[in-house]
């Protein structure tokens, strides 16, 4: 509705509908009557009345304003005329008093009055159409007046607008001779940046040339530097070293001598303070045989200071052999030996490592001896152990008494006779269900079999683990194992074939066995 109330009132289509209402008004003035309209035409025309001249359209030569002005008045003459000529008739045409249409003259008013009835509807029409003709000149006379009130002030607005481009079309013009100005200016500031930077780079360039320079010049003397550091360092590492290591080797030589001397001492202490002690008593009586006996069986033990540098040279340190000997542990907890209960008899005990790792772990532990120095220090570390020989001190205790029997690195120092009745006595003092331990020197790695077996000059002879197996199983113990123990630690030949298995097994293989044999139960 805004849409067409806009469009109603706008001068585009003012201007088309005037155009249209005249083209209209021209074609009907311009067509031929029909004979009812020529009739009436005729009928209305009195003498001397003046006719009206047909609309026209424009001529090129009127503005649109002018024309439709024109077009108004003759609009207005048209109407005039056609409401003079359709009001109530009172008398006959002009040319009614010829004849024939004088032998109607009598009947003029009753004529008249005919006539009048007949096209009464036709002059309200009439009437109604005249007076919709001047409501539309008038509108359209209004439109014309907002026609030309529109177009002055569309006049003004464009002059308004042109003013306004102008104006700002002058400051834009202004503003870009301002920029021009400012962009030669900038252009100047910049070449003149230009210039400078290039003078600087220059500067730099030089600069950079002697830092180079002297970068090289301090490069080259710092590797000389680092070189004769380094050459001074390593002299001064390589003394060190040496140093450290002449002062390391005394130390060791000097504590092993220190060692030595004193289980010496102690062991020369304790021969003299037995041989005071039994002189005091029979002095001044002559020896007994029996107190000879004594004297002799000492005599033999004057290497147990010796024999106790010997381990510590050869057999390893303590956290050494304690590491190794934990791989036991778990055989004794799936072959039932009870802790707290079992009595466990390390035969050979050495410096005690088996004994420690027993007593940490809750198992009733003691130790047998024939050196009396590791003895004092077993006890020193209040670890329980006896002085005495093995098959003797197995010979004074009662069948089955005990829970478990190892001796570690012990079976290759005794005669095959003694080894065979030492496995009869262990197997008599174990309870059923007990179990026996053997480490030894594995003789089929040839390296240990042909050299480091006689390193320690109180071993007899080399023995297989097949044959100690055979001599535990003999004894009546069962399910025993061989565990092959501590691989050489040096790289084994490289390879895959069988004949380089066979060397890596005979050269790198296992340097130690174990065998774990259990009393059987049940009168077994």
């Amino acid at each position: 509705m805004r849409e067409t109330t806009e469009n109603k009132f706008s001068v585009e289509f003012i201007i088309s509908q005037l155009r249209r209402e005249m083209w209209r008004s021209s074609l009907v003035q311009t067509q031929q009557p029909s004979p009812l309209a020529q009739g009436q035409k005729d009928f209305r025309e009195t003498p001397g009345s003046p006719t009206p001249s047909p609309l026209r359209l424009l001529t090129s030569g009127q503005t649109e304003t002018e024309a439709l002005k024109e077009q108004r008045e003759r609009t207005l003459d048209c109407i005039a005329l056609a409401e003079s000529r359709s009001g109530v008739r009172s008398q006959l045409p002009g040319n009614a008093g010829r004849f024939p249409y004088i032998l109607f003259r009598p009947f003029q008013v009753l004529i008249l009055k005919i006539f009048n009835l007949l096209f009464r509807d036709q002059r309200e029409v009439n009437s109604n159409l005249f007076a919709a003709l001047r409501n539309s000149l008038a509108l359209n006379e209004q439109l014309l007046g907002q026609v030309g009130l529109l177009r002055e002030q569309t006049r003004e607005d464009l002059l308004s607008l042109d003013r306004e481009l102008q104006r700002q079309s002058h400051q834009q013009t202004a503003q870009l001779q301002e920029l021009q100005l400012q962009s030669h200016q900038q252009t100047a500031q910049l070449q003149e940046l230009q210039l400078q930077s290039h003078q600087q780079t220059a500067q730099l360039q030089a600069i950079q040339n002697q830092i180079s320079q002297i970068h090289d010049s301090l490069y080259q003397n710092s590797q000389e530097l680092d070189e004769k550091i380094w050459n001074f360092r390593s002299d001064t590492q390589d003394k060190i070293e040496t140093v450290s290591q002449r002062v390391t080797e005394i130390d060791q030589r000097y504590l092993r001598q220190e060692n030595y001397l004193r289980s010496d001492l102690v062991q020369q202490k304790r021969l003299l303070t037995l041989f005071l002690e039994e002189a005091r008593n029979r002095l001044p009586e002559p020896f007994t045989p029996q107190e000879l006996q004594t004297f002799v069986l000492e005599e033999g033990q004057s290497l147990d200071a010796l024999y106790v540098a010997f381990e510590e040279q050869f057999r390893g340190t303590e956290a050494d052999i304690a590491q190794r000997l934990s791989v036991y542990l778990p055989y004794l907890e799936s072959y039932g030996i009870r802790r707290g209960e079992d009595l466990v008899l390390d035969m050979g005990c050495g410096r005690g490592e088996w004994l420690e790792l027993l007593k940490v772990n809750g198992y009733q532990a003691k130790g047998i001896d024939s050196n009396a120095l590791v003895i004092d220090y077993c006890q020193q570390r209040q670890l329980l152990a006896e002085r005495g020989d093995a098959i003797a001190y197995l010979q004074s205790l009662p069948a089955e008494s005990v829970g478990g029997v190892s001796g570690f690195h012990i079976i290759e120092h005794l005669p095959f006779p003694v080894l065979v009745q030492f496995i009869d006595e262990i197997h008599r003092v174990l309870r059923p269900g007990g179990m026996v331990i053997f480490e030894s020197p594995n003789p089929s790695n040839l390296i240990v079999g042909s050299w480091k077996f006689y390193f320690d000059p109180t071993h007899l002879n080399p023995l297989p683990s097949a044959t100690s197996q055979f001599l535990v199983e003999y004894a009546g113990f069962t399910q025993v194992k061989v565990l092959n123990l501590h691989p050489a630690p040096d790289p084994p030949f490289p390879g895959d074939s069988d004949l380089v298995k066979r060397l890596n097994e005979y050269f790198y293989g296992p340097q130690d066995y174990a065998i774990i044999g259990l009393k059987p139960t049940g009168g077994g």
